[in-house]
């Protein structure tokens, strides 16, 4: 089973709530509650995919790229990490209609630790990363003008240019204003008018 973040999802055993008491009970589920509130689900990869093909058909700066090319950014220290990079670089693969406003898409999967020795992409694509990773990313991204897709909901709020949440049971864009700016991305109306901008 899948990993995310330090534990298998879905493999807790249950917990005996006699011993404990009520008020330790409770305690325990209000904490998996806000557990649950601060770790929004992510959205499907398939549909990730699909998303920043379109919402980077929508970025201005890229309109005279040929090709666009993205390097999948994973850290082979997180396992869920290391799931998603295998689980978004076999989808990409597999979509052979994979394009950016019609020009085709190049992607590339790269360790965290490499992107400084690699090529220029147009585009990051994050692979779960944790906060040190990510930071790390976004330092080199605002120097080398790449912008970064991230595959967390909140990877928006950290410093990427998009990430996708789910609102109302919907996907929702959210787009990072300063960030974009800061990566090189330069957004149309039609893409700001549909996201959460901040």
């Amino acid at each position: 089973m899948r990993e995310n973040g330090g534990g298998a999802v879905g493999t807790e055993k249950p917990t005996a709530f006699r011993p404990l008491g009520r008020r330790a009970a409770l305690g325990l589920l209000l904490l998996s509650a806000w557990g649950a509130f601060a770790a929004p689900a992510r959205v499907p990869s398939k549909l990730q995919l699909a998303l920043l093909t379109k919402i980077f058909a929508q970025d201005d700066s890229l309109q005279s790229r040929n090709r666009i090319r993205v390097q999948i950014v994973f850290d082979p220290a997180g396992a869920d990490s290391a799931w998603l990079k295998t689980e978004v670089s076999e989808l990409a693969r597999g979509a052979a209609a994979l394009a950016v406003g019609g020009r085709g898409v190049e992607t590339e999967v790269v360790r965290v630790d490499e992107i400084k020795d690699k090529p220029i992409p147009d585009i990051y694509f994050l692979c779960a990363l944790n906060d040190a990773s990510a930071q790390a990313v976004f330092e080199t991204a605002r120097t080398r003008k790449i912008r970064c897709f991230g595959s967390e909901p909140g990877d928006a709020r950290r410093g990427a240019s998009v990430s996708i949440g789910v609102a109302d049971g919907k996907p929702r864009i959210r787009i990072n204003r300063g960030a974009a700016a800061a990566q090189g991305a330069k957004f149309s109306e039609a893409v700001l008018n549909l996201a959460d901008v901040f």
